[in-house]
C-alpha cells in the first residue's frame, strides 16, 4: 500500500500531482500554502486558510477552527523545523 503524503505546512493530503506546490512532486507543501510564484505564504495566511477549511468541512465556529488549525500546524514539519 502506498503511503499518503501530507503537506508539511497545513496537513492537507497530497494525493495527486496537482495537490503539490507548483505540481512539483518533490515539494513538501501543497498548492494552497504557496503564492502563484511559488513562494510560501505567511504563517497567518496558512492558519486562516486551514481554519476556514475546518469551518467549512466540520461546521465548527471560527474560534474552534483557529484553535484546531493552530494545534495541527504546531505539529507539522514546516513550522517545527523553522
Amino acid at each position: 500500500m502506498k503511503k499518503c503524503m501530507t503537506c508539511g505546512s497545513c496537513g492537507m493530503p497530497l494525493l495527486k500531482s496537482e495537490d503539490y506546490a507548483k505540481g512539483d512532486l518533490n515539494s513538501e507543501v501543497c498548492r494552497y500554502c504557496v503564492d502563484q510564484d511559488g513562494s510560501m505564504k505567511s504563517y497567518e495566511e496558512i492558519l486562516q486558510g486551514t481554519a476556514a477549511h475546518f469551518m467549512k468541512t466540520q461546521g465548527i465556529t471560527k474560534t474552534a477552527a483557529n484553535v484546531m488549525a493552530k494545534q495541527l500546524m504546531e505539529t507539522l514539519p514546516y513550522w517545527t523545523n523553522s
